[in-house]
């Protein structure tokens, strides 16, 4: 079978990573996978039989001044409906994998148009795709009636305009398509079922990792050498693409760090953009950056004593999988899929958003003289469990089915 996979972003976020993983995953079961990506704002080289749609800044800045008035009056973006079109016939494509859709690079009428011509699988990463514009809805239901405004979240400051007219628009564009939803949490397959979707045809597949990659590591001791990480230190790690993401809860984990006790007995590892202008906390840091190899990401993970994630809100991150496959445990705040992935035996979940939850529930993991033994065990017990549920193999096989199911139904 020949897939088309379309993604909003190459080689950046847990979307993209979830699509190559599967796409690997697919090709090694013989199938021919072809990958579109909206942008790529990192210049990387694309692969063999990757592609990006506005890889030419003078075609993006041209798209970015037509956008508005595309999205205005839901218009079809003619070059783009062109390129995915050319694409189907010249690699003869079976069917279409949808990841990440947001972010302007394709409209809702070019999506229209092609689930009129041929199957259509979509994983909802985010609630983007049944919403009115927000990829998270913090604690907002109106995305569930039509009651969606033009809105501020104030708790993170991002608005979205427009929300009512996109939130019909996508009713209209997406209901009654035949298009198969995958949801990788039973957090996100609630919501589905809850929206203008919940009638389509709704299926649950936690995403997965390549556990061959991340996996406990021995000889910690010369990995902290290699990363010049103190070996006396208490490491905690965060990682985000994009540190500042407001949704990944950083300015949380920042008041947390500042107000912690002992500080002269941690050190915190950072993975991700930005990472270079986190300011000084009065705690060790070791500024790793964005980083695209998993050998080194598995390193980092092995490195750390504990990963925090303090997301505010978050559909199924990648992240987290890769930490507790490495054998890291992961402490968070209980939000969206996260519960999901983290029990009382791999790792920690708080219930309260805020920092004085984390900077309480570090200070008392490390309070214990046995912490280290706690942890230890902790990690153990998520590797396994990674290796029961969120295995790539796993992963590939259940959607292999949901490409046969929508082939017969064809």
């Amino acid at each position: 079978m020949n897939i088309l996979m379309i993604g909003e972003l190459y080689r950046f976020g847990g979307a993209s990573e979830m699509m190559e993983n599967l796409a690997k995953g697919l090709e090694d079961d013989g199938y021919a996978v072809t990958r579109l990506y909206g942008y790529n704002y990192a210049k990387y080289s694309t692969d063999e039989r990757h592609f990006v749609l506005f890889e030419n800044i003078l075609l993006r800045r041209l798209h970015n001044r037509l956008r508005y008035w595309l999205e205005k009056y839901n218009l079809g973006n003619l070059y783009v409906s062109c390129y995915i079109h050319h694409l189907i016939r010249k690699n003869k494509i079976d069917l279409v994998h949808f990841h990440a859709m947001q972010g302007g690079f394709i409209s809702l009428r070019d999506i229209k148009r092609i689930c009129k011509k041929i199957d259509v699988v979509w994983t909802i990463h985010d609630t983007w795709p049944f919403t009115g514009g927000c990829m998270y809805y913090w604690d907002c239901l109106a995305w569930q009636n039509a009651a969606c405004k033009n809105c501020t979240e104030v708790d993170l400051k991002m608005s979205y305009k427009n929300t009512t007219v996109n939130w019909k628009r996508k009713k209209k564009a997406l209901q009654k398509k035949g298009i198969y939803y995958v949801a990788p949490s039973k957090w996100m397959f609630e919501n589905l079922g809850k929206s203008f979707l919940g009638g389509e045809k709704l299926t649950l597949i936690e995403n997965g990792i390549n556990l061959d990659v991340f996996k406990p590591l021995e000889n910690i001791d010369a990995l902290k050498c290699k990363y010049k990480v103190e070996l006396s230190k208490k490491i905690l790690m965060f990682s985000a693409g994009s540190v500042k993401n407001r949704y990944k809860g950083w300015n949380y984990l920042r008041d947390a760090l500042t107000q912690l006790e002992r500080k002269e007995e941690f050190a915190l590892l950072i993975v991700g953009k930005e990472a270079d202008n986190i300011e000084y906390l009065g705690i060790s840091m070791i500024k790793a950056g964005f980083i695209q190899e998993k050998q080194i990401l598995n390193e980092l993970y092995n490195i750390a004593d504990i990963f925090v994630l303090p997301s505010v809100q978050d559909n199924f991150p990648t992240v987290t999988l890769e930490a507790q496959a490495a054998g890291t445990p992961v402490l968070a705040f209980a939000v969206g899929g996260i519960e999901e992935q983290i029990t009382p035996e791999t790792g920690w979940t708080v219930h309260e958003i805020s920092a004085d939850s984390i900077k309480s529930e570090i200070e008392l993991i490390f309070k214990e003289n046995n912490w280290a033994e706690t942890v230890r065990v902790k990690g153990q017990m998520a590797r396994k469990r990674s290796e029961e549920l969120y295995g790539e193999k796993r992963m590939t096989e259940r959607y292999e089915k949901i490409y046969a199911e929508a082939k017969s139904h064809t």
